[in-house]
């Protein structure tokens, strides 16, 4: 079943800076939705199946729904000395590893965020 935290529960963990939420990490499966990132200029299609919500990433419209594992970590990059774009390829990294063991031959693509196996996306990241 869809496990789903409404947007204030994730923002307020997001702003918890306190010691214990340092490492907070959300696994959820989301009901069909999509999200757009604020800064999208791709055109909205006149008709969508599920709700669209526009959310505070980058990137174009992309489906989120059941079977699909989207996780939420939350850290705070500065205290640990990271960026944004070099804990991206980090997360990448940790996900083409995590594969290897099932059999995956899995990779990232220069200029693109995201980790591809069999020629299709696995993960979307950011």
């Amino acid at each position: 079943m869809a496990i789903c935290a409404g947007d204030s529960w994730i923002e307020q963990g997001a702003k918890d800076d306190t010691p214990e939420n340092a490492r907070r990490h959300f696994d959820m499966e989301h009901p069909p939705v999509y999200t757009r990132g604020a800064s999208s200029k791709a055109p909205v299609p006149h008709s969508l199946p599920y709700p669209l919500h526009t959310v505070e990433r980058g990137g174009d419209i992309t489906y989120h729904g059941p079977g699909q594992l989207v996780g939420y970590p939350i850290v705070h990059l500065g205290e640990r000395g990271l960026r944004p774009r070099g804990y991206l390829r980090t997360l990448e990294g940790i996900l083409i590893e995590a594969v290897r063991p099932l059999g995956v031959e899995a990779r990232s693509l220069k200029g693109f965020t995201g980790v591809w196996a069999r020629g299709r996306k696995l993960a979307s990241i950011g």
